[in-house]
Parts: C-alpha cells; structure tokens; sequence
C-alpha cells in the first residue's frame, strides 16, 4: 500500500502525549488516527489537550483486521519500562508487562498492510534484552531496516539528562533512502544525519516560572533527612556541559533521593544548605548532650540531630510540572486537567519522553513520506 498524503499515524502505549507532540512537531500534515492506553488518568490529559480519547483496551485484544482497519503509515511506541529498568526486578519479557508488546508484534508480522515506519522509545537496558533482540530479529525478517540510538535533551541544547533508547524501522526503504544506510550493531550515541546535536545550551532558568511558589513546591525535611548526601542540586544558572538537571521519574515531588534535580536558588546556596544543617545538627546533639560523635557517616549524623528545615537554611524545592513539562518539550499550550493532582502530574511527566529529542527522530525517519 503507498503511503499516503498525510501520513497516517497510531501511538500506543500514548501516555500525556510526548509522542503526539513531537509529530506534531516533526511532520505538520502527519495525522494521528488512533491511540492506545490503559491509564485512565493520562488519557484524561490527552483528550484534554488533543480532544482525541485514547482507547483503554488492552493492546493484547487487538486483532490483524482492527490494526489493518487503520490504514497506518507509521506506528509511534513507547511500551512499559518497568520490566527493563535497572532498579527494576530485570525480568525482561518474562514480566508481566512486557506481554502487551510481544502480543503486538505479534500481530504485526500477520497484518497485511504493516506500517511503513516505526519509532519505539524505551529506557536504557532495554538496549541489552531479550526483547529488543525479539524485536530486531522479527523486523528484520519483515523487511524493515533498523537504526538504534541513546540519546539525551542535553544532546539537542536542553539543561536536562534524560538518556534513552530509540530504534527507528523503515520497511523495505529505497537504497538511495538515508534510512537504508546501516548504522553499527549497538545503539548509537549520536543523532542521525540532518540531526545535527546542539553546542550550546540554554540555562536552566530559561525552563523556569517566573512565578513559581517557592513554598508550595517546598522539599519536606522527611524528604530529604536521610539522603541529603546523595541529592542532585541545580540552580537557575545550570548550563550544559558544565551541569544539568537530572532525569525526572514518576516518584519526583514525592521522595528526593534519585528521583530528579532538586532547585536552589543559586550555586553558593549548596554550601549554605550543608553548612546550614551541619550546624543545626551539632546544636541539637549538644542540646540532648547525647554525647553522640560526629563520624565519617554524616548522614546518619544529621538525620539523627536534624528534625526540621534550619531556620537559616536557603530555599530548596521541587520543580514544578510546568518546569519539567518544558524541560521535556511539551509547548507552553500543554496542560492538565484540574481533577489531576500535582503527584498524578509529577508521575505522568516522569513517564513520558523528550519532544525535543523524538521530533528530529521523526523528521528524519518521515522525511519521505
């Protein structure tokens, strides 16, 4: 089937809606014609911004005939990490959540008309599983030739670190086509040609409201008391390559601890913050002459003496969901619903993926449609 016109496009697994972005982005007459998840929440944020509801069926029910039924050009995916993460339980595609995708390429290799492009977005280890090995053997045998990277925002101008994985698939593309030229085995590092990564970056203050409310987005001393050694701190002057803010998960406004970049308000509030809690640690054991001694575990030592935020202590808090939605690429149009909390919108957020890196992805990998 030739491609069409508008190059008809179905997302599964479409969360808040990254992926609608960055085509939206990448191919201005591209058209989604179908999405797919099983979150009733984040579907409530993409009919919000897209009026399309995504489906909640369970892509393990889809047959050939309905995935035939739409016509597609392409397919945007970006199926569950959970069973690939390295905090995870590793199970690869013997977890549970890893089905719903073998069941899709399943169906995949018995359709008749199988989409001429693919984009699949996933976590760094996928790179090294059994699914993605499924995965390469299977589109190779249909004909598609694949292009793997890991690339990170910070790699296209964003103060943010957020590495992930992308294969790229074109079915039986034109030998002149950029997409046929064979890139090596393992993922590459770069953007593709026409791709071309940033030098320069923009400042993390760039990404910032104006207006955010320092003490509504306050990090809680129970937050911090036991991890305050192995916290990400940024300021508003965070540039790249010196910094950047680190990668937000689905936890983020919840814990600290390895969870995303926690803000200050400038470099020396670093110091200040250690210095701050130091002292007040040493206060309060003098004060209980609990004859507790200061060791080499400091943490243990200022979780037992600190109890509360130092008076003295310089701001900190949590980006804000506008923060990070900008540090991902979503345009300043995106937003939530009011019934969804800032926790549901922190974990949302923290499950999507970066406009600004899958766009250029997608022009290039749609450039002949």
């Amino acid at each position: 089937m030739p491609p069409s016109p508008e190059p008809r496009c179905v997302e599964f697994y479409c969360g808040i809606g990254g992926l609608h972005y960055s085509l939206q982005r990448a191919h201005a007459h591209a058209r989604v014609v179908a999405c797919y998840d099983v979150n009733p929440v984040s579907n409530d944020v993409y009919a919000h911004n897209f009026g399309l509801r995504p489906s909640g069926r369970d892509i393990r029910a889809l047959t050939c005939a309905e995935l035939d039924a739409h016509e597609a050009d392409v397919w945007l995916l970006s199926p569950p990490c959970q069973p690939y993460t390295r905090n995870g339980l590793q199970l690869d595609k013997e977890d549970g959540r890893a089905g719903s995708f073998g069941c899709l390429l399943a169906v995949l290799q018995r359709m008749q008309h199988p989409p001429q492009r693919l984009l699949i977005e996933n976590v760094v280890g996928f790179d090294t599983s059994a699914m993605r090995g499924d995965l390469l053997d299977q589109l190779t045998a249909m004909g598609y030739m694949t292009h793997e990277y890991v690339l990170s925002p910070n790699q296209f101008g964003v103060p943010y670190s957020r590495p992930r994985y992308f294969m790229t698939a074109a079915l039986r593309p034109a030998p002149g086509c950029a997409l046929a030229t064979p890139l090596p085995a393992t993922p590459w590092p770069h953007p593709p040609p026409g791709c071309a990564a940033v030098a320069a970056s923009a400042a993390l203050r760039e990404y910032l409201e104006a207006g955010a409310s320092w003490a509504e987005h306050q990090v809680p001393w129970s937050a911090l008391r036991r991890s305050l050694l192995a916290v990400d701190f940024v300021h508003a002057d965070t540039r790249f390559p010196a910094a950047c803010a680190n990668c937000v998960t689905k936890s983020y406004g919840r814990y600290a601890k390895g969870t995303g970049s926690l803000l200050l308000h400038s470099a020396d509030d670093v110091q200040r913050l250690f210095d701050a809690v130091q002292r007040a640690a040493r206060r309060n054991a003098a004060a209980a002459d609990s004859g507790c001694q200061e060791s080499s575990a400091l943490g243990e030592f200022l979780a037992a003496h600190v109890h509360d935020w130092p008076c003295d202590a310089p701001p900190l808090r949590y980006l804000t969901p506008r923060e990070v939605a900008r540090l991902h690429g979503f345009p300043e149009s995106f937003a939530f619903p009011d019934s969804v909390t800032r926790l549901q919108r922190y974990a949302l957020l923290g499950n999507s993926l970066s406009v600004d890196v899958v766009a250029p992805l997608l022009s290039h990998l749609l450039a002949d449609l």
